[in-house]
C-alpha cells in the first residue's frame, strides 16, 4: 500500500492506494500523484475564486466611510460608534465619532446591521481597540472585521437568519424592559410627591 500526503494552506490530505506489483510502482505512483494533485489544485482554485467572489460582492454591496456632517448620508445606511468602550455599536442616528455603513438596499442593511450588532454584543471588536486614554476603533480594522463577518454570514445564511429573529425578539424585550423601568421610576416619584404635598 502506498500513502501520499498533500499539504496546503487548508490542511494536510492523505491518500492511500494499492500497487499490484512492485514493478508497476513507479508508473502507478506518478499516475496517481498526477491525478490527485490535479484534483486538489482544481478544488483549491475553486475555493479561492469563491472567496474572491464573496469579497467582491461585499465591496459592491457595502461601503464604510468615516462620518462627516458635511456629507450626505445614503438612504440605506446606519452608523457604527468608533470611540470609547462601546466602539462597534450600531446606531440608527449619527454621532460625533462614528463610521457610516452604506448598503445597496434595505435587505442588505438589515443583514449588515445585525451582523454588526452581534460583533458588538459578543465583544469581538474589543481586541481591536487602540489608544491609551480613550480607546477607539480604526476604520481599516473595522472594515476587515466586517468583511470577514459578512463572508461568514453568506456561508451560514440560514443559521444567521434564525439568529437575527432571536436577536430582534430579545432587543424588543430589552427596550420594553427599559421603558417599564422608566415608568416605575416615574410612578415612584409621583407617589412620593403626593405623599410630601398631602395636606
Amino acid at each position: 500500500m502506498l500513502q501520499c500526503c498533500f499539504f496546503s494552506a487548508s490542511g494536510t490530505y492523505s491518500v492511500s492506494f494499492w500497487c499490484i506489483a512492485n514493478a508497476a510502482f513507479p508508473s502507478a505512483f506518478f499516475f496517481f500523484f498526477s491525478v490527485f494533485s490535479s484534483s486538489f489544485q482544481k478544488c483549491f482554485g475553486e475555493a479561492k475564486r469563491a472567496g474572491k467572489q464573496i469579497n467582491t460582492d461585499i465591496m459592491q454591496c457595502f461601503k464604510i466611510i468615516t462620518y462627516s456632517p458635511k456629507n450626505s448620508i445614503p438612504q440605506h445606511s446606519f452608523f457604527i460608534l468608533c470611540k470609547g468602550l462601546n466602539s462597534g455599536k450600531p446606531l440608527d442616528k449619527s454621532t460625533a465619532n462614528c463610521f457610516v455603513v452604506s448598503c445597496n438596499d434595505g435587505a442588505a442593511r438589515e443583514i449588515a446591521y445585525w451582523v454588526c450588532y452581534g460583533l458588538w454584543k459578543s465583544k469581538s471588536i474589543h481586541k481591536y481597540l487602540v489608544g491609551s486614554v480613550i480607546e477607539f476603533l480604526r476604520i481599516g480594522d473595522f472594515r476587515s472585521i466586517f468583511n470577514d463577518a459578512i463572508a461568514e454570514e453568506k456561508i451560514r445564511h440560514a443559521e444567521h437568519e434564525k439568529m437575527i429573529g432571536t436577536l430582534r425578539k430579545m432587543d424588543t424585550l430589552e427596550r420594553e424592559f427599559k421603558q417599564n423601568i422608566l415608568l416605575i421610576n416615574d410612578a415612584k416619584k409621583a407617589l412620593y410627591y403626593r405623599y410630601m404635598h398631602k395636606k
